[in-house]
């Protein structure tokens, strides 16, 4: 009874940065990594066949899909890896093993340079230094309704197409401590291409 309550707190949505997080877990692991990888959040949705878990194109028959949490990239060694972020008594699930089988078949089938890895709550935790906990406890933001939350990202986004409030600045991208733009971010972090301006 005490773990499905802790994974309930866990799963509570939050905000960091202007970025909302599905659960507090996924928050605290970026403020573990931030400051030496770049990722992108949800990077990629991947539909797959039911039968063999390979990825599919055909789209007609609605078939499942999977959203892996992360995708990162080391600023050093340029390493990538697919992140899952699951509670500690998911890590044997059926539908855990079916989704890293989907992202282990969609990374070959890709040819990409990534590997897939589950990071479970106790892991994160465990890793978390008094700073980052500092920085959690102020800047991590809960979203216990997470309705209101997107409504009050839609009310911005309106506000924004209307040029009444610019908020796009407060989502920043760094490679190696430097700030780049969004697609930057997303070149390095999907491929490995740093930006001209790091030559």
């Amino acid at each position: 009874m005490q773990q499905k309550n802790i994974t309930k707190i866990n799963a509570i949505p939050c905000e960091y940065k202007g970025r909302r997080y599905d659960c507090l877990q996924e928050a605290k692991f970026i403020i573990q990594i931030e400051n030496s990888f770049s990722y992108i959040r949800e990077p990629v949705r991947i539909y797959y066949d039911k039968a063999t878990l390979m990825p599919t194109c055909t789209l007609g028959y609605n078939p499942p899909y999977y959203k892996p949490d992360l995708l990162i990239r080391g600023w050093n060694d340029h390493r990538a890896f697919l992140i899952e972020i699951k509670a500690d008594e998911e890590k044997h699930s059926e539908k855990t093993i079916r989704n890293e089988k989907v992202a282990r078949n969609y990374i070959l089938q890709q040819g990409f340079d990534w590997e897939y890895k589950l990071i479970l709550y106790s892991e994160i935790q465990s890793a978390m230094t008094k700073e980052q906990t500092i920085i959690f406890m102020r800047d991590v933001r809960e979203a216990a309704d997470l309705h209101a939350f997107k409504r009050r990202s839609e009310k911005l986004d309106r506000r924004f197409r209307k040029g009444e409030v610019s908020y796009k600045r407060k989502l920043t991208y760094f490679i190696d401590g430097r700030e780049v733009t969004e697609a930057e971010n997303n070149n390095f972090v999907k491929r490995a291409i740093l930006p001209d301006s790091f030559d």
